[in-house]
């Protein structure tokens, strides 16, 4: 990906995450983040840290999940699309990762993320998202994604069931 690409990429995560933090972004905000959580994932499950650090990295993603999905329940409830405290904070952080891991990582490991993420999103299901037994959403990402496991296995009362794969 070229270099001004990358750096279109992140200036519209940076933004998104501003516009949530003022209370002004709405869903597109929320899952152009998510979509770049997807690529910093990525880029842990690839990276040569422990797994210990991995596993860091992958709940740190696991909890700010959950907290985007909260944001867009409320902004579909007609509330706000901004972001709570504590995930607005875990967000900050996964962005300022993204901006270091694009930064230090070679251009062929990025092309390597990237056609990760092309080889998921290929694999495409629709999934359920339950919160707290109230059906509220369906997705339509890849079954094998990131993003829907931290879903799955979060702490916050939320389950995925798939629906068709």
């Amino acid at each position: 990906m070229p270099k001004k690409q990358c750096d279109e990429l992140a200036l519209s995560y940076h933004s998104a995450l501003f516009r949530l933090s003022q209370g002004l972004g709405d869903e597109k905000d929320l899952w152009a983040l998510s979509a770049m959580m997807e690529m910093v994932a990525i880029g842990l499950e690839m990276s040569r840290l422990s797994q210990a650090l991995k596993d860091q990295g992958l709940a740190t993603l696991r909890d700010t999940i959950s907290g985007l999905m909260r944001a867009v329940w409320r902004g579909h409830d007609g509330k706000s699309w901004g972001l709570d405290g504590d995930t607005l904070q875990l967000m900050r952080d996964i962005v300022t990762e993204h901006d270091k891991q694009v930064a230090s990582a070679a251009h062929a490991e990025v092309e390597v993320w990237v056609s990760e993420a092309y080889r998921r999103a290929s694999g495409k299901g629709v999934f359920a998202i339950d919160v707290d037994g109230d059906v509220r959403n369906i997705l339509d990402v890849p079954a094998d994604s990131v993003f829907l496991t931290a879903l799955k296995n979060n702490k916050n009362n939320v389950r995925v069931d798939g629906v068709r794969a």
